[in-house]
This record gives C-alpha cells, sequence and structure tokens, in this order.
C-alpha cells in the first residue's frame, strides 16, 4: 500500500519545497520533488514504500503574506470599530442638567448641513466674560461689507475645523482627498468659522437646507458655553480675535486663527461636543458625526 501525504503551497517546487524528517517509522524519500506531477507519477511508481513528503514555505514571503493579509483586514476593521464606537458613543447622552428655574432662559442653537454642525449664540449676549463685551463688540459689526444677509444679523454661529480643508471645502461636492488626509492627520493649523445670521426658525426646526436644533440655557450654561467657544480662538496678546485675510464663503463669514488640530478624534463635530458637555448641555460622550448632537431631545 502507498500512502504519499502532500502539503501544496503557492510556490515553484524547486525553489520553495524541502524534505522534513517524520517520526514513527515514517521513511522519508528525497528523490521527489513537492506538488508536481512527476512527483505523483514516481511516487506511484515506487510501491511497498511508505512516502511522507512536506513543502516548507520560504519563512520570508509566509511573514510577508501575513503582514498582507493584517493590513486588508485592518483597512475594513478600522473603519467599522471607528463607525460602531462613532455610533454607541454618539447615542449615549454624556452627564448634562436642564436650565436652573431661577435663571432667565437663552435660546442658543445648533445648525447641521448633514455633516458639519455649527453653534449659534445671540450677538448681544457676552463673549465669554460675564459683563464683558458682546460677540458684536468683540468681534465687529461684520466680518465683510455689510449686506442684506448681515442687517438682519441678531445670531452668531461658529463653526471648528481643520484651516486648509476647512477653506477649500464650502460643500461636500467641493472635498479633496489630499486636504482631507492631511486633515486626519492633524498636519495643520485650526480655523474658526463665524457666521453672522438671523435667529434660526424655531418653528419648522430647519433653516434653508440645515437642519436645527434649539438649546435652552441658563446663565451659567451660557457662560460656560461662551467662555469655551472664545478659548477655541488664537487671539492676540491683547485677546483680540485674528481674522484670516480674504478668507470666506459670502458677506455675512469670515475665517479666525484658532487653537488645535483636527483628528480623527478631535472632529469638527467633536469640538461643538465637548463645548456642550463642558455646558452640561445634553450631546453624546464622543461626537464625531452630527448625529450625536442633533438627534437629542
Amino acid at each position: 500500500m502507498l500512502l504519499r501525504i502532500f502539503l501544496t503551497p503557492q510556490y515553484r517546487p524547486d525553489s520553495s519545497c524541502a524534505h522534513q524528517a517524520i517520526p514513527y517509522g515514517f521513511q522519508v524519500d528525497t528523490n521527489y520533488r513537492c506538488n508536481t506531477r512527476k512527483g505523483l507519477s514516481a511516487a506511484k511508481k515506487a510501491g511497498g514504500s511508505i512516502l511522507a513528503t512536506f513543502c516548507r514555505q520560504n519563512p520570508s514571503m509566509r511573514t510577508l503574506r501575513h503582514v498582507i493579509l493584517i493590513l486588508i483586514l485592518g483597512a475594513f476593521a478600522l473603519p467599522l470599530s471607528y463607525g460602531a464606537a462613532a455610533l454607541v458613543l454618539g447615542l449615549i447622552p454624556a452627564p448634562h442638567r436642564g436650565p436652573l428655574p431661577e435663571h432667565d432662559r437663552i435660546p442658543v442653537y445648533l445648525i447641521s448641513n448633514g455633516w458639519h454642525v455649527w453653534l449659534a449664540l445671540p450677538l448681544d449676549q457676552q463673549a465669554g466674560r460675564p459683563g464683558g463685551e458682546t460677540w458684536r463688540e468683540w468681534l465687529g459689526q461684520a466680518p465683510n461689507p455689510p449686506g442684506p444677509e448681515t442687517a438682519a444679523a441678531s445670531y452668531v454661529a461658529f463653526g471648528w475645523g481643520d484651516r486648509d480643508f476647512y477653506l477649500a471645502t464650502r460643500r461636500p461636492a467641493d472635498l479633496r482627498p489630499d486636504l482631507a488626509i492631511a486633515a486626519l492627520l492633524g498636519r495643520g493649523p485650526a480655523a474658526m468659522h463665524v457666521m453672522h445670521i438671523p435667529e434660526p426658525d424655531r418653528a419648522s426646526g430647519n433653516s434653508g437646507q440645515n437642519r436645527v436644533r434649539r438649546l435652552d440655557v441658563d446663565m451659567l450654561q451660557y457662560h460656560a458655553l461662551a467662555a469655551y467657544i472664545r478659548a477655541g480662538f488664537d487671539a492676540t496678546p491683547q485677546g483680540d480675535p485674528q481674522p484670516i485675510a480674504g478668507a470666506g464663503f459670502a458677506r455675512n463669514d469670515a475665517f479666525y486663527e484658532a487653537v488645535g488640530r483636527y483628528s480623527p478624534i478631535r472632529t469638527c463635530n467633536e469640538w461643538i461636543g465637548a463645548g456642550l458637555r463642558a455646558a452640561s448641555l445634553p450631546a453624546g460622550w464622543w461626537t464625531p458625526f452630527p448625529f450625536g448632537l442633533m438627534n437629542r431631545s
């Protein structure tokens, strides 16, 4: 009876096969090559002997295959893990409280275009310092030459993000992969986007094509929120905001130098979420996407 055991990796037989000794009385015949039809025919003609021929892969090639497999699995696992973490932590509410009954309430708004969120505060409320100047006084009447958009402005909306990506990406259609990758790697400084706007439409929950969420906050929550936003500006030694010359999408908006760097962990929306959590306002534990901010009662 003839018994032959083959392992057949995808390598050329004359350069990547090696024969190994087999215990328990198996006879190893080194005259036959692995993984070839000639080896099979020769084994059949041998008769009366038990042959055990094993092919051993080249160690360096085997390591390379493992590395490539890990990279392929990682390319799928990392985005899935990131999305799962964002979904779970975005839906779990962080500690928060309602407005104190003895305080006046101030309406603030979250405005989302579906992929980015701005936080809108009243223009004539204090800019982060109780008893100090208002946002209108600190930022100025309008970032660019006044027009119809700024005449009715009573709110100022703030958004934070990577400077180069922000300035070049007004809409999702403007997305450039090279800028997106650079932003994810945290290679550039941040910028603050500031828009002078009318009070968002409270009745419909929408402002134009954007989705709106209203938050009624007390004075303590408001000052915590305003102080957080003001600290996001990269101000001069005198405490003044630094506008980026010539940057803006319309006559009612402008960009300012900001502190920090964008990353997959510290996204533009997570920057808003951190501010809400600092003011004890409803938000998810981690909010890299808008749903962790907008899907709240």
